[in-house]
């Protein structure tokens, strides 16, 4: 019931049409775009998925257990096949990528995607600056420690909602850090 009530029968891929119509700009200025978002918007808003990175997994993808063509499906048929004859029909983002999970953890072990690996490399290989905008100190840890633990990001643009936030992400961030309230960010795209 929670995903299906998140996910609200697709309408949640359509929030892109309430966002500052200064966003798009703001995004073209990155070469990947990585979210922890499980909906489609980023993608609708840059016309393309090419750039978008989902870091929590998506809606628009079925778990490895219940994909039969994923190679998590190829090496646990039996298992798989059960979870699948159990799926409630039309409801197939409740068996989705997304929610609970983060799609490289060690649940599937080596079995993971090849496009799914490839983000994972992707996401390590960052360097330079980074800007993050929406992780939170409180629910984001392995991607913070994945951060302190890449030598190539030399510096941190931390976009924050709430004063605890701020304070509370050098118990979290090993990096040089510039802080900016995420409001200021949003007004400049109105």
């Amino acid at each position: 019931m929670l995903v299906d009530g998140i996910y609200n029968d697709g309408a949640i891929n359509n929030v892109y049409k309430n966002y500052y119509s200064g966003i798009y700009k703001y995004l073209e200025g990155f070469s990947n775009i990585f979210t922890t978002n499980y909906d489609y918007n980023l993608e609708n808003i840059l016309g393309s998925a090419d750039r978008v990175c989902h870091l929590h997994g998506e809606f628009g993808r079925l778990a490895p257990e219940y994909d039969d063509k994923s190679l998590y499906y190829a090496a646990c048929k039996a298992e798989c096949d059960d979870l699948i004859s159990k799926k409630v029909p039309n409801m197939e983002h409740v068996y989705s990528n997304a929610i609970m999970s983060w799609s490289w953890l060690d649940k599937y072990g080596e079995l993971i995607e090849p496009d799914t690996k490839q983000k994972e490399e992707l996401f390590k290989s960052i360097s330079g600056q980074l800007e993050i905008v929406g992780l939170a100190p409180a629910n984001d840890e392995h991607l913070f420690l994945l951060i302190n633990t890449n030598p190539k990001i030399q510096s941190v643009v931390y976009y924050y909602l709430r004063d605890e936030d701020r304070e509370e992400l050098p118990h979290h961030l090993k990096k040089p850090v510039t802080y900016k309230k995420v409001a200021k960010l949003w007004a400049s795209m109105k």
